[in-house]
């Protein structure tokens, strides 16, 4: 299950071109993860809504994160108890954006469960997107 929570307006036509869905509120939540050549795909599924990212680790050691339109560039740091990844850049297409959007995630590895909490922000918008919760492995 995860709480997802949304921003309003402008934020939330950004989240929906990200492919987020337009429900909010406690909702079921599956995490699938496909290898795709260099890279992997990862779909998130809010209560049958599916959210597909592209990831790949670039040589710098960041994360580049396709959503949409947008790619995110993410930098992970592995805590004694968590793993906690900011945002480092942001492109639309091929064009790079002001470093401008902020949040990230940090996830908490259990024995039979992973707890995560993952955000964005613009400034002058607020948030676009908030998602909270556990997952269990099948």
């Amino acid at each position: 299950m995860a709480e997802l929570t949304q921003g309003t307006g402008a934020a939330r036509l950004a989240a929906r071109s990200a492919g987020y869905p337009g429900a909010e509120g406690t909702l079921p939540l599956t995490l699938t993860i496909a290898q795709d050549g260099p890279g992997e795909i990862w779909t998130r599924s809010f209560d049958g809504f599916p959210v597909v990212s592209h990831q790949r680790l670039r040589p710098d050691g960041r994360i580049a994160e396709r959503l949409g339109p947008a790619t995110v560039l993410l930098q992970a740091e592995a805590r004694a108890d968590a793993l906690s990844v900011t945002v480092a850049g942001l492109r639309a297409g091929p064009l790079p954006l002001p470093s401008v959007l902020t949040g990230g995630g940090v996830e908490t590895a259990e024995a039979e469960a992973v707890r995560f909490d993952v955000s964005a922000r613009l400034p002058g918008i607020g948030l676009l997107i908030r998602y909270r919760g556990t997952l269990h492995p099948d």
